[in-house]
């Protein structure tokens, strides 16, 4: 059976349906606080289409959510170099995930410093 390549109508569409179901997967997953789950589509996702911003963020917050902030960083950090060689800005909703992700480490290694 042959399908449909990305260059056809039909492919592009099918494609389209395929990145909005990994968008509601993930986003079930992430509400379900399954995020690691979520991570490998994602990553997918990421690759295929890298200025696709919504399935940056998703990677992101499922990596953060999954104890990989510093690859979550990562993910964010690429994006906004992808944007920057458009001359684009990164959305509010990037820069508020980067920065409760910064804010969230920093109280990880505040909270280890008084432990230890």
């Amino acid at each position: 059976m042959t399908y449909p390549s990305s260059e056809t109508p039909s492919g592009v569409r099918l494609d389209e349906y395929r990145m909005l179901a990994i968008e509601q997967r993930s986003a079930s997953l992430l509400a379900d606080g399954r995020a690691r789950e979520a991570v490998p589509d994602l990553e997918w996702a990421v690759r295929r289409y890298p200025l696709r911003e919504a399935m940056s963020v998703s990677l992101a917050t499922a990596r953060h959510r999954s104890g990989a902030s510093v690859d979550a960083l990562r993910v964010l950090r690429a994006h906004e170099r992808s944007l920057a060689e458009l001359g684009l800005e990164p959305s509010p909703a990037l820069r508020s995930l980067e920065i409760e992700i910064v804010q969230s480490a920093n109280a990880a290694v505040a909270v280890r410093r008084r432990t230890a």
